[in-house]
């Protein structure tokens, strides 16, 4: 029998605000109090399955507002307010998995020989949260989605050994 045991703590990422941008996109400029790593309330969007809301956005819409440099009226170039989020300041879901495997040797002759395979990924069938880190632009969404992904696989084989 073998065991893979694999977990990590979820990856850092930012969140960015395209409004007035012309070349690039600033980090979040922060209104209010934030969810940094979605520990809060994860609520399920009602209309798609397996999905969630993992941190909400809509107090930073409506007090931060978008910056934009004086001079060009783009947000390209600084100096940057002192409430600008940091880089990398938000934090994914983490993740575990079991992977086992379960074998059995059986010897049909002493040169022939057949191993009988079970495989389980994700034994325990834990589901885990992945966020959707390509849209991370508070210009045109107001939540970062997390979706859930987790189901058991059991593979069985035969294996014919000369």
């Amino acid at each position: 029998m073998t065991y893979i045991f694999n977990a990590r703590t979820g990856t850092p990422f930012s969140i960015y605000d395209c409004t007035n941008a012309f070349a690039k996109c600033v980090r979040l400029l922060q209104g209010g109090p934030i969810d940094r790593d979605g520990q809060g309330d994860t609520a399920q969007d009602p209309f798609t399955p397996n999905q969630f809301t993992y941190i909400d956005l809509t107090n930073q819409l409506s007090q931060a507002g978008s910056y934009a440099d004086p001079l060009t009226g783009t947000n390209d170039f600084g100096p940057f307010p002192s409430n600008m989020t940091g880089r990398n300041a938000f934090r994914s879901p983490g993740y575990w998995n079991v992977d086992a495997g379960l074998y059995k040797n059986l010897a049909l002759s002493e040169r022939y020989s057949l191993q009988f395979r079970a495989e389980f990924y994700n034994l325990f069938n834990h589901a885990n949260l992945f966020t959707n880190t390509s849209d991370v632009d508070i210009s045109s969404t107001d939540k970062i989605t997390a979706f859930k992904d987790g189901r058991r696989q059991i593979q069985l084989a035969l294996k014919f050994i000369f």
